[in-house]
């Protein structure tokens, strides 16, 4: 008995191979873009983490009065405008990376100088449980009275 093939079957399975290769297309684009998401990060970080430790092994580096990972930077940057070229988006990434290691290094001095000046500015200030100084010139032991004190206060804080 020969077997009959129609031709409502035949596009029947043409339809679905067309589906399973459109579904096909879809996931390798979500992955292509994954992997391309892997490999801007990567540059981004492994270019922000190369200056850094540069700076920590040499020191900071200038070139014509600018710091050598932001003019990295920039000149990555502009290399990344003006090339047109397929690796274009890597430029700006490792473009990005030397940014992001001259901002670190930029808001890391900054927020050190703050907590400088504030601590430079309360020089007497107490941290919560500290012992009382000792009077100048006087003997660095507790009197009876200020070791009875601080034992009241110990035990109310310990109390609950």
């Amino acid at each position: 008995m020969a077997m009959q093939i129609t031709k409502g079957a035949i596009d029947k399975y043409r339809e679905m191979a067309e589906r399973a290769m459109n579904r096909a297309r879809g996931i390798a684009e979500k992955a292509d873009e994954a992997v391309g998401t892997v490999v801007q990060t990567a540059e981004v970080g492994l270019t922000a983490f190369g200056f850094g430790w540069a700076k920590g092994r040499y020191g900071s580096v200038e070139l014509m009065g600018v710091p050598a990972d932001l003019l990295g930077g920039l000149v990555l940057h502009g290399l990344g405008f003006v090339s047109g070229g397929r690796y274009h988006e890597h430029l700006h990434n490792l473009g990005d990376g030397a940014i992001a290691s001259y901002a670190t290094t930029l808001g890391f001095g900054i927020g050190d100088r703050m907590k400088q000046e504030s601590e430079a500015a309360a020089p007497g200030r107490q941290t919560q449980g500290a012992l009382p100084a000792a009077q100048a010139g006087g003997d660095e032991s507790l009197s009876d009275a200020e070791l009875a004190a601080l034992s009241r206060t110990a035990r109310s804080k310990v109390e609950v």
